[in-house]
């Protein structure tokens, strides 16, 4: 869930309250609390610790059965501008950079550059989120990353 809806239910679910142990509508915690416990699981290196310890257990109570897991573990609203980015994404950001420069020698919005020019897929929120494949196949990576040649 949201660290939002996470932050509503501490302050008013009696169950999550309980959960927690603290006093119902107590405010427990706001949005910056939590990024700052995700940033300290990344930077020392915890946050597949804490949530193989929860598939463990989700796995002995029988919620969790024969399926493959992966973790992914997206750091932007962590570190913002400083935040972990594939590779992918970051060529995205080059482009897109290039694409303002050059819109910017025109008369032309950056957006309405990299249409005209056949790059309005970069302008997205996540060229990766945004794709449609399996990433973890890499036939489907190299049809994705051939689309993108000209």
């Amino acid at each position: 869930m949201s660290d939002a809806e996470a932050i509503e239910r501490a302050n008013f679910d009696v169950r999550w309250c309980v959960a927690l142990g603290i006093e119902i509508a107590s405010r427990p915690f706001v949005k910056s609390t939590l990024q700052l416990f995700r940033s300290q699981l990344v930077i020392h290196e915890r946050a597949g610790a804490a949530f193989q310890a929860s598939l463990e257990e989700a796995k002995r109570q029988g919620f969790l059965r024969g399926k493959k897991r992966t973790i992914a573990l997206d750091t932007t609203p962590i570190f913002g501008k400083g935040a972990v980015q594939d590779t992918y994404n970051l060529l995205a950001t080059g482009i897109v950079m290039l694409v303002r420069a050059l819109a910017g020698t025109t008369d032309q919005g950056p957006t309405d550059w990299a249409a005209a020019h056949d790059l309005a897929r970069y302008f997205g929120t996540s060229l990766k989120g945004e794709a449609a494949i399996n990433w973890d196949r890499k036939a489907e990576r190299q049809r994705a990353l051939a689309s993108h040649r000209r």
